[in-house]
């Protein structure tokens, strides 16, 4: 309502997690003209989980000086990823909090979003994107695997989007930054739960994401 904004010309882009309530924002809006997927996850949420408290473990269980990084820079991801499978059998339960004792320590988990994750799983929710959707996702992304790309643009195809934009960034990685050229895997695990480097944004990302709404919006001004 704001007379600055053209309310024909509102694109939403949702990062991350974002692209689960950028999904949910379409079933209850339609004034986005597009919409923007980044770093998005299609696979259900235990099937997330799994894949990322096992991989905290595994990593872990490598070395002791491993197991002391974990402890050291992980320690609340660590307890939670110790008992993940007891915690979404509670969710499952329809459990509002799960509670655990470990020593003098009460462990707690309100479950209140890993319920609706489960009920509305990620996968099911990609049909009411019924606008232009550009999605992106960077090849070295440590959170989600780039698969998660195709499988959100096969499901877009499949609910009739034709107008489907894919773009997998070189060398970006979940936050579209572009990695030092000496990093290796170690390095990613690493950075994917340390938000404090620096690494330089991807240029390719920012001129693709750029470019599509431009032409969208263009599209739309001559229509």
């Amino acid at each position: 309502t704001r007379p600055e904004v053209d309310a024909q010309r509102i694109a939403v882009m949702g990062r991350s997690a974002g692209v689960y309530f950028t999904c949910l924002l379409a079933n209850r809006t339609q004034i986005p003209a597009a919409y923007i997927l980044t770093g998005g996850l299609y696979m259900g949420i235990d099937e997330f989980m799994a894949l990322i408290y096992e991989r905290v473990l595994a990593y872990a269980a490598r070395s002791p000086e491993d197991k002391k990084w974990v402890e050291d820079n992980l320690a609340d991801f660590y307890v939670i990823a110790r008992i993940w499978r007891d915690v979404l059998a509670a969710a499952k339960r329809g459990d509002d909090v799960f509670e655990k004792m470990e020593g003098d320590r009460v462990i707690r988990q309100h479950l209140t979003r890993l319920k609706q994750e489960l009920e509305y799983p990620l996968y099911d929710q990609f049909h009411y994107l019924d606008k232009p959707v550009l999605i992106c996702h960077g090849d070295k992304d440590a959170n989600v695997p780039v698969g998660e790309a195709y499988k959100i643009e096969k499901e877009l195809h499949k609910s009739g989007r034709k107008d489907v934009t894919l773009v997998i960034i070189p060398g970006a990685d979940h936050s579209m930054r572009i990695s030092a050229p000496d990093s290796n895997d170690e390095t990613h695990f690493r950075q994917r739960f340390d938000y404090k480097y620096d690494d330089p944004f991807s240029e390719f990302f920012i001129q693709s994401l750029i470019g599509w709404v431009k032409d969208q919006f263009n599209y739309l001004k001559r229509n």
